[in-house]
């Protein structure tokens, strides 16, 4: 195995990750970049326990460090993720 070789559970995670990132992009690419898009995207998440939410915001933030400084300004993709990012931080506070 090379230096950056993944171990069998940090790539399933990862590929775990991936979907639910994948899941979130439903979202914009059903409702485009609507206020209706965020709210659907919070009421899928409404009822998540606080281990959900975490790989929900770890899927988000790994998306979001995919996407160059370049290709983040005014990228309407990348402002649905961190709205979206916004959502799970909110409903991780009301989890205990």
């Amino acid at each position: 195995m090379g230096i950056d070789s993944l171990s069998p559970l940090e790539e399933a995670r990862k590929k775990a990750q991936a979907l639910l990132a994948e899941n979130v992009r439903i979202f914009f690419d059903d409702f485009g970049e609507s206020e209706d898009a965020i709210e659907a995207f919070a009421m899928s998440i409404e009822g998540f326990d606080k281990s959900q939410l975490q790989e929900y915001r770890q899927a988000l933030a790994l998306t979001l460090s995919n996407f160059s400084r370049d290709s983040r300004a005014g990228n309407p993709l990348v402002i649905f993720y961190e709205k979206c990012l916004e959502k799970v931080d909110a409903q991780m506070e009301n989890v205990e």
